[in-house]
């Protein structure tokens, strides 16, 4: 949708779907959201992990496909291993740094696989939404359990990226967020030109540091929800072009409308563009 004539100030942009949310009998319709970062995460270093040879999967990534790899302790024991309790975001050399044997100069980087261990909470009324996991950045490869179950998978680094974890949560007691970080190589300068080998793989240039580096969210989403909102600038300032996108896991076709409220930064009653549109979702 395009958006023109728009004062030149300080905006907030309001984007809402208006009678197109196909919400369950158990939950109410509407968006609830927690921060899973913080300091009630434990870490372990899985020393014993094989991981040089792993195959690489990018994005797109079928879940099913991806091989499977639990703490070598076994998930029995893991809950009851961990090497230190550590605030996330955080990073292994942060906590561990010559955890190799050796911290002198950059030798102290860790290369290896890390586990990074926390548990939550879903209220029942939540039940029967879309449970997503948010990670604004792990480096380098993210391999994401939920209650022993592998949900997510990213090895882009560095990026954000969403988990589907409505298969494996339940709402009866404490969910597992385990998330294992593969961190391969690495420097410690500003140089992102060079390749490293990663096994039979060359990956571009990341840093050395590996770990959760930025925040985790949890979100519970109507069937039909939005999963992205872009905003992007044009050549006139008083124009804008916004871009959604929507999500529909109910089984069938959504039909409603948008509707876009853009009004100024902290003054909600100053509506400067309200604009409503009809959309169809598969």
């Amino acid at each position: 949708m395009k958006v023109k004539q728009i004062p030149s100030r300080f905006l907030l942009i309001t984007l809402a779907i208006v009678s197109l949310s196909a919400g369950s009998a158990q939950s109410s319709p509407g968006r609830w959201e927690s921060m899973l970062s913080g300091d009630n995460w434990k870490l372990w270093l899985d020393k014993t992990a094989r991981w040089i040879d792993d195959d690489i999967y990018l994005p797109p990534v079928n879940i099913l496909a991806v091989p499977v790899n639990p703490p070598t302790c076994g998930w029995d024991k893991f809950s009851a291993t961990f090497d230190k309790k550590v605030i996330v975001p955080g990073t292994v050399e942060g906590y561990f740094w010559g955890a190799s044997g050796n911290s002198i100069g950059i030798a102290g980087d860790y290369r290896g696989v890390s586990w990074w261990s926390t548990n939550f909470r879903l209220d029942p009324s939540l039940k029967g939404k879309k449970i997503i996991i948010n990670f604004e950045s792990v480096n380098l490869r993210a391999e994401v359990f939920v209650n022993r179950r592998l949900v997510g998978y990213d090895v882009i680094g560095n990026t954000p990226f969403d988990v589907d974890a409505t298969g494996a949560v339940r709402f009866d007691g404490d969910n597992e967020l385990a998330v294992r970080v593969t961190d391969p190589v690495g420097n410690f300068d500003w140089n992102d030109n060079e390749m490293y080998r990663w096994g039979k793989n060359m990956i571009p240039g990341v840093h050395g540091f590996g770990g959760i580096t930025g925040r985790v969210s949890l979100r519970a989403v109507d069937a039909v929800s939005m999963d992205d909102i872009y905003v992007q600038n044009k050549p006139n300032p008083t124009e804008a072009e916004v871009f959604v996108t929507l999500s529909n896991i109910s089984g069938a076709p959504k039909n409603g409308k948008l509707s876009l409220v853009i009004h100024e930064w902290k003054n909600p009653a100053n509506v400067l563009l309200k604009k409503e549109l009809s959309a169809s979702v598969p």
